[in-house]
């Protein structure tokens, strides 16, 4: 009886809680920097289409003003007669326009019932709710908190002596994953406090930067000058412990990541990037000013100065040669093999993205490759992760993977996808160090290579209010055993003036 008498007063407390969010009548609740899955489909879409070249496509989140701005110019070229998209086309437009452009003032409430089962079936409660104040058109103060059962407090791809959240009753957890103030004007802006970010054109996952890992607590400075856009940010890291010397001296190390991004739309066809990263790390290390340096190159830096930090470079591009077709690339340089001493440690993503191939359909169709020691470093505490996630591509390093992907759009508020995925992964992790093995005659992958495939089916419902669906099935087929995941998430978005 007192564990039953225990979880109704949870569940009392989660409505409580509910009824307190969508009750809250503050500012304009709607997200100033956008992480929503139908925001991204809708846009790609619109751009591997050809009727929007002036968002900077590859540097996510996207800033809701940018959103804004480039639906109006597209409305306004509709009006003026210079474009004419299909219906499926102007549905889509006139979804993004009623969401960014007649934004009224919103409280909002999220919060979604979800049932997973997979080798652990559990079912649960979550909720989301988020608060925006904007005293002034150029001053925003955001947060949100993200409840659920089940959460990884730490990940398995590196290690880490540090976590962010505890786990409460019943394997609850409550999160704050953006957490800001956000100062900006049509141009520039500046951030301090928690949020994700994702450098990279491929759908899927980025070599560089990406959102594998929790969201990090920085300071981040965004400037649009034409058609450039500039970013810079340093973060503070997850702690983790080191050892040096003989006897070896174990100590905490302080971890540390700034990174430098130059995004340029070359023409209505070519889009490109330009990524550099710098991780560094130490027991006495506090966050070194001169990374604070927007225009600083870290690698001559840390050349000139003969130090040995993680540094990683990226380079990205799109390319349109046609309306409803879209190809990109990426490509990341971890260590490079100048001296034939030491292997190379590099990553690449080939992707095309083809709109409407057939009616209503749209085609993915991506190649990534991560090598053996990317992303790993000779001093542990360098390795390029945060709370044991890799900051780069999920696969992590020693990997390779096929990816297809179908989506039809049923109307403007659903989707369903179909997709298939062929993984092969080796047996180095994030964690293994380059150690004078005779990497020339090492197969890709390495050591005992594990295949996987994965066939998946997902169906989305996405509204600007009301009822919010994600039903998911996937079968994954490895070489020891085989099994079945799926997923299913309940929920309703609630707006009032």
């Amino acid at each position: 009886m007192i564990g039953k008498d225990r979880k109704v007063k949870f569940v009392i407390s989660i409505i409580a809680l509910i009824f307190i969010f969508s009750n809250l009548c503050l500012a304009n609740i709607s997200e100033p920097l956008i992480n929503n899955d139908w925001v991204y489909f809708a846009l790609w879409k619109l751009d591997a289409n050809g009727l929007i070249d002036d968002i900077f496509i590859s540097t996510r989140p996207y800033e809701r003003e940018e959103i804004a701005k480039t639906i109006s110019n597209l409305i306004e070229k509709i009006n003026n007669g210079n474009i004419s998209p299909s219906p499926d086309e102007l549905k889509l437009i006139k979804k993004l326009e009623k969401e960014f452009v007649y934004t009224p003032k919103l409280a909002r409430a999220k919060f979604m019932t979800s049932a997973e089962r997979n080798v652990n079936s559990k079912s649960s409660l979550s909720l989301w709710g988020a608060v925006n104040i904007q005293p002034t058109d150029y001053l925003t103060l955001y947060e949100e908190v993200d409840v659920q059962r089940g959460r990884e407090i730490k990940g398995k791809e590196g290690i880490t002596a540090s976590q962010r959240i505890n786990k409460w009753k019943w394997d609850y957890t409550a999160d704050f994953q953006k957490a800001y103030i956000r100062l900006h004007n049509s141009r520039f802006s500046t951030l301090l406090g928690r949020q994700t970010l994702f450098w990279g054109p491929s759908h899927s996952g980025s070599l560089v930067l990406s959102d594998n890992s929790p969201s990090f607590d920085m300071l981040m400075f965004q400037g649009k000058i034409w058609n450039v856009k500039f970013t810079s940010f340093s973060s503070v890291l997850d702690k983790m412990w080191n050892e040096h010397g003989d006897p070896p001296y174990r100590y905490l190390a302080n971890r540390f990541l700034s990174g430098h991004r130059l995004d340029w739309l070359v023409n209505k066809k070519l889009e490109l990037g330009l990524s550099e990263m710098l991780l560094y790390a130490g027991e006495a290390q506090y966050m070194d000013f001169q990374y604070l340096n927007p225009i600083l190159p870290y690698y001559a830096n840390q050349y000139n100065s003969n130090l040995d930090d993680n540094s990683l470079v990226s380079i990205d591009a799109i390319y349109r040669p046609t309306k409803k077709l879209k190809t990109y690339m990426q490509f990341l340089v971890d260590d490079f093999n100048y001296t034939d001493h030491d292997p190379n440690a590099l990553g690449y993503i080939f992707g095309i993205y083809l709109g409407d191939f057939i009616n209503r359909t749209d085609l993915l169709a991506e190649y990534t490759r991560i090598d053996t020691w990317t992303y790993t470093h000779l001093e542990p505490e360098n390795q390029y992760t945060h709370y044991g996630w890799v900051i780069g591509h999920y696969l992590g390093p020693d990997a390779d993977q096929i990816l297809l992907e179908i989506c039809r759009m049923l109307n403007v508020d659903s989707r369903i996808k179909a997709t298939y995925a062929f993984k092969r992964e080796g047996t180095r992790t994030v964690a293994d160090r380059y150690k004078g093995e005779d990497y020339k005659r090492m197969k890709f992958p390495s050591g005992n290579v594990q295949n996987e495939h994965r066939i998946g089916l997902k169906f989305l419902l996405e509204s600007l209010n009301g009822l919010q669906m994600d039903l998911s099935f996937q079968r994954i087929f490895a070489e020891t055993s085989s099994r079945n995941e799926f997923g299913f998430k309940l929920g309703f978005l609630l707006c009032k003036n």
